[in-house]
């Protein structure tokens, strides 16, 4: 028999709720990572741009990465989020040499 770990109970954050959390740790000048889940069709990747155009517009540089299509193996998934996280980084660089 196998066991399977224990399921959360599903949490639902209001969009506004969402935003402003994220607007609020992105201007707040301090780099963090921050998680954003939801299921397929849930707008996460919607919501994301629309933050990411908004703080472009104030000049704030972000880099998103979408775990989705690296979720196969273990080792895909180390190898994967590597090199996701170097070119997020990359593009974040190259993008503050240019202002």
């Amino acid at each position: 028999m196998t066991r399977s770990a224990p399921r959360r109970a599903a949490l639902y954050v209001p969009r506004v709720t969402i935003e402003a959390e994220l607007l609020e740790g992105a201007r707040s000048g301090t780099a963090r990572l921050q998680v954003l889940e939801a299921p397929r069709g849930a707008g996460k990747s919607s919501l994301l741009a629309q933050l990411a155009s908004r703080l472009a517009a104030h000049q704030t540089i972000v880099a998103v990465i979408d775990l989705e299509p690296l979720c196969t193996t273990p080792a895909d998934f180390a190898r994967g989020f590597a090199s996701q996280v170097l070119r997020a980084v990359e593009a974040v660089v190259d993008r503050s040499l240019l202002s």
